[in-house]
């Protein structure tokens, strides 16, 4: 490589280098071979993978009301009750405890894309616990996390771990029907018609910091099945598919590795 702020490797460079290869081209051959292989096989499982997520986002879209509708699309069998429509404040409970006993609540982050996470050591927040409003929030098993920031862009979580755990205190935390049906809000709270609604109860004179305020979610208005056990099934289908598509992607990313690893055994 040659340059002083922009590096970069000339023809005759390339030319010049030397490397170590198979005298037996049929060796060459058979490597080239397996390392294709493994490259569709990757591109099949990703495939899948892509296929699964479209399944789900479909299934967004007709298993819960979308715009003025009162009713999904289509619904499991043995289910015919109409949906009622709630305010999420009939059957929000905000959870306001807080803590700075990382020990006992390990801290976690809330993201767009994953939901509620282990924070790293690198995120490590605790040092800035300094006065009592400093404090971070408990998130109990099965209760909420929203980011009023960013909501209207997806920003919800529910906490999935037996145990509590803790997250900034600028969060807002809850639980909704006791914490029975938390698959199916989880669902629900993420499609893009109730995405919607937040993006038109957000707040703000600047269209960059517009918040949904707690106050403000507990107003919006969804239309809910009257059966718990019909809110457990929509729930459990849409977790076996989050179950389905994170084994999937944990699939892709073993096989990544292999390839990887075997980039570095199969060659000098």
């Amino acid at each position: 490589m040659q340059g002083v702020k922009v590096t970069s490797i000339s023809r005759s460079g390339i030319q010049n280098t030397d490397i170590i290869v198979p005298d037996d081209i049929t060796e060459q051959e058979k490597i080239a071979e397996f390392l294709s292989q493994l490259n569709e096989i990757i591109k099949f499982e990703t495939l899948k993978c892509e296929k699964i997520l479209r399944i789900k986002s479909s299934m967004l879209e007709k298993m819960f009301p979308q715009g003025e509708s009162e009713l999904p699309e289509i619904r499991f069998e043995g289910f015919t009750d109409n949906w009622e429509i709630h305010e999420l404040g009939d059957t929000i409970v905000e959870c306001t405890e807080r803590t700075s006993d990382f020990e006992k609540y390990p801290l976690y982050s809330l993201t767009i894309d994953s939901g509620i996470t282990e924070k790293t050591e690198r995120y490590e927040r605790g040092f800035l616990v300094t006065k009592d409003e400093d404090l971070f929030k408990i998130v109990p098993a099965n209760c909420f996390v929203t980011n009023p920031m960013n909501l209207r862009f997806g920003a919800v979580g529910f906490n999935q771990k037996p145990h509590a755990v803790s997250v900034s205190g600028y969060y807002d935390v809850f639980s909704i029907d006791a914490g029975q049906c938390s698959d199916f809000w989880y669902a629900y709270l993420k499609t893009s018609s109730t995405m919607k609604k937040y993006d038109d109860a957000a707040t703000g004179s600047l269209i960059e910091k517009r918040r949904v305020h707690f106050s403000e979610l507990k107003k919006i208005k969804l239309s809910v099945p009257k059966s718990m056990d019909e809110k457990k099934k929509i729930g459990s289908f849409f977790c076996n598919l989050d179950n389905l598509i994170t084994f999937q992607k944990g699939k892709i990313e073993k096989l990544k590795n292999i390839k990887s690893a075997c980039m570095k055994k199969m060659f000098v």
